[in-house]
């Protein structure tokens, strides 16, 4: 049985056309070889995207998410990769779940430097 994507796009973080990162998303989970993935599409005035993305993770059973640009889930992406692989669509990289990521303040980390 082929594992269960879940795509995430934030509005805040997407550009003008959402509806083309949406066909993106689709296009690498397709890709890849995941069925077709439910995207949730997250509203620029929602008070803890992190926290409705966790609650559809877990609702529709996925082991990866999927985004079009690290920015979308960036800042939640260590507690993601506790759960799920992340895939990030432009540029494409993938981060495993339970990637070690590199302490906060650290010239790797993208935090604080």
């Amino acid at each position: 049985m082929a594992e269960i994507a879940l795509g995430y796009i934030r509005l805040d973080q997407s550009g003008s056309d959402h509806a083309g990162e949406e066909r993106a998303i689709r296009a690498l989970a397709e890709r890849r070889g995941y069925r077709e993935p439910e995207v949730l599409v997250v509203d620029r005035d929602a008070l803890m995207p992190t926290l409705l993305l966790v609650q559809t993770i877990r609702r529709v059973g996925a082991s990866v998410v999927i985004a079009p640009t690290r920015e979308h889930i960036w800042t939640a992406r260590r507690g993601l990769t506790e759960e799920v692989t992340v895939i990030v669509v432009a540029p494409e990289q993938v981060w495993e779940r339970g990637h070690r990521w590199a302490p906060f303040g650290s010239s790797e980390s993208g935090v604080g430097s």
